[in-house]
């Protein structure tokens, strides 16, 4: 149900919306946005700089344990550090993704419960995080999570393709690149 709705409903049942001084209805005014408790990172900062600063993950991130992350993904991984510029990401995973050419076009960070932000810069169409074999049949999964059960549960290569709107574009270049 949405505001207009609801208006209507009120003024069917004899509400009568407030008035200015001069006999005007007052308008609502819009509610100042709330600023993200997590800005993106500074835009000069380059994706290539920030992933070769950041130190490697391990098994112990509270996002790894959760999905029980295999060693083999882990190790592709790197954590912000506690004294990393990126302050709003200290302590979150950062996951690579790579065009079909193989270059890597954008990191998101992964916060312990889950939470999930794009680098400011990236580039998500058509990025994805392959996990297990570089060649043979792969299976197109939303995410990191998916694609590191899918590896687990029969070694076969999976490539998450960061969210559910992105596996378009990347199946499409898979099939340009893998008829």
């Amino acid at each position: 149900t949405g505001a207009g709705t609801l208006i209507k409903l009120a003024r069917e049942s004899g509400w009568t919306p407030p008035l200015q001084q001069d006999g005007r209805p007052a308008l609502a005014r819009p509610t100042p946005k709330a600023e993200s408790p997590h800005p993106p990172p500074a835009p000069d900062q380059g994706i290539a700089d920030t992933w070769n600063r950041l130190p490697s993950a391990t098994s112990q991130h509270p996002y790894a344990l959760r999905k029980k992350l295999c060693a083999e993904t882990i190790a592709r991984l790197r954590v912000v550090a506690d004294n990393d510029p990126l302050t709003q990401y200290r302590g979150w995973l950062a996951v690579p993704g790579y065009s079909i050419e193989g270059l890597m076009t954008m990191i998101e960070f992964v916060a312990p419960d889950g939470t999930k932000r794009s680098m400011k810069g990236s580039t998500k169409a058509g990025a994805m995080f392959t996990v297990g074999p570089t060649a043979g049949p792969a299976t197109i999964v939303e995410g990191l999570g998916a694609a590191d059960s899918v590896y687990a549960s029969n070694g076969s290569r999976a490539i998450g393709a960061f969210g559910a709107g992105n596996i378009r574009a990347v199946v499409e270049a898979m099939r340009q690149k893998e008829p």
